[in-house]
């Protein structure tokens, strides 16, 4: 089978695995790529030492089943690449495939292309937020899915939004409840409001609510994490702003920030010379339910642009649609009562954590002559390192006065992500004979 044949599934999440399969059970050939090494993504991200497992959710394990049961279904028209990266496609819609494994790297032109790479965290920088032993939620809890333990020592987990409340509880389940939950929203203030979200999550979430009050977890809500710093010991000193407006501080060994998701398509550009979707959270924040039907429905749209006559599933259709409603009234439900300037930050406070630039740095830059968009990245070094701004242009976007949107400050690039020289050099590159 040629590669101009074969569509190629970016990401082995939810979204990408019902869309691999969908492909397949329509007797298209499919190249299934991820970063890590086995499917399920970070929503069913395995255990890698094959021991104590992180159990999920009883509607998460069935789909879970489920997904796993339709990629093996199928597996003789499923190639599935571990450790591979999505590199951005060319003008030519040439796409590269950069593996972590030697001689493994491609370059191509499928058939078709679904992009499924799921959601990113959006971080707000706060006084010490760069320091060692503060990261995400979400790497927090990949790292438990991933060992199947807990991080040993006092936790607190700072920001907005749902995750928060689900990691808590699988640190309690794990054997290390947090030392305390600082949410920026109240969540619990509007109970009628959350009556109208579907059975499954009101059944998550009094499954969540359950343990968290079992192992007497202290939720704050409508509070905010001002600063982190180091107290005597080595551990942090946190100062934490209350719902009321008073301000106490809380010891902790490690920090979990999370304020928020948004789609991981940053630096895509134009995908109109190649027939492409996106599924997922890639295209908007939908969850993983929607994300699966979404998955199916970029299927679907794709084989309609290569030709096949087909209708979208009504099931999938009107699960997408559910699961968009039900997403929409979480945003309202978990809206932070106060949200920070990040023109108010100390002038010491890093924003770009891989360049060191500082909030003082982008401020003198700004002040000098109104610098360009492109003197910020040049000049400025903001969103030129290793994450390709990622974590910062976000919040540089917010800063700057009459700002272009992030995306004006992202660019279209390719590679999407820093590759090594090698990767290119030894890829092979199957366009060579077209």
């Amino acid at each position: 089978m040629s590669h101009e044949q074969r569509i190629v599934v970016v990401g082995a999440g939810p979204a990408g695995l019902a869309a691999a399969i969908t492909l397949a059970r329509h007797d298209l050939p499919v190249t299934l790529v991820d970063r890590a090494s086995t499917i399920g993504g970070a929503i069913y991200r395995q255990n890698q030492l094959g021991e104590k497992k992180l159990r999920l959710t009883r509607a998460h394990e069935k789909r879970w089943a489920q997904l796993k049961a339709g990629l093996e279904a199928c597996a003789d028209r499923v190639d599935f690449r571990p450790e591979t990266r999505f590199a951005g496609t060319d003008w030519r819609g040439a796409i590269f495939l950069a593996s972590e494994n030697a001689g493994q790297s491609e370059i191509m032109i499928p058939g078709g292309l679904i992009l499924a790479t799921g959601a990113r965290e959006l971080v707000r920088p706060r006084a010490g937020w760069t320091e060692a032993g503060v990261t995400t939620v979400g790497a927090l809890q990949i790292g438990m899915k991933s060992t199947g333990f807990a991080p040993a020592g006092r936790i607190v987990l700072a920001g907005s939004g749902p995750l928060l409340l689900v990691a808590a509880a699988q640190l309690a389940r794990l054997g290390n409840p947090p030392a305390a939950v600082i949410e920026a929203g109240r969540p619990f203030s509007s109970p009628l409001k959350g009556m109208g979200l579907p059975l499954s999550y009101k059944l998550e979430a009094v499954e969540l609510i359950a343990t968290l009050l079992r192992h007497r977890v202290p939720v704050m809500t409508g509070a905010g994490l001002v600063s982190i710093g180091k107290d005597r010991d080595g551990s942090f000193r946190l100062e934490v702003e209350t719902a009321n407006g008073a301000r106490k501080t809380i010891f902790a060994d490690h920090v979990g920030l999370h304020d928020g998701i948004v789609p991981n398509a940053s630096g895509l550009g134009d995908l109109s010379v190649i027939p492409a979707e996106k599924a997922g959270d890639c295209g908007q924040v939908l969850g993983a339910a929607a994300s699966e039907a979404d998955g199916v429905l970029a299927a679907c749209r794709l084989m309609k642009r290569l030709g096949r006559n087909l209708a979208l599933p009504k099931d999938a259709v009107a699960r997408h649609e559910r699961e968009q409603q039900a997403q929409a009234l979480i945003k309202t439900l978990y809206a932070p009562v106060k949200v920070p300037d990040v023109r108010d930050l100390p002038e010491e406070t890093v924003l770009c954590r891989c360049e060191n630039r500082t909030v003082g740095d982008l401020s003198r830059l700004q002040d000098k002559d109104g610098e360009s968009v492109r003197a910020l990245r040049l000049r400025g070094r903001f969103g030129m390192g290793s994450c390709q701004g990622r974590f910062c242009l976000h919040w540089v976007s917010d800063f700057v006065s009459g700002a272009s949107p992030e995306a004006d400050l992202v660019g279209e690039r390719w590679p999407t992500i820093p590759i090594s020289v090698s990767a290119f050099t030894e890829a092979t590159d199957h366009t060579s004979t077209i």
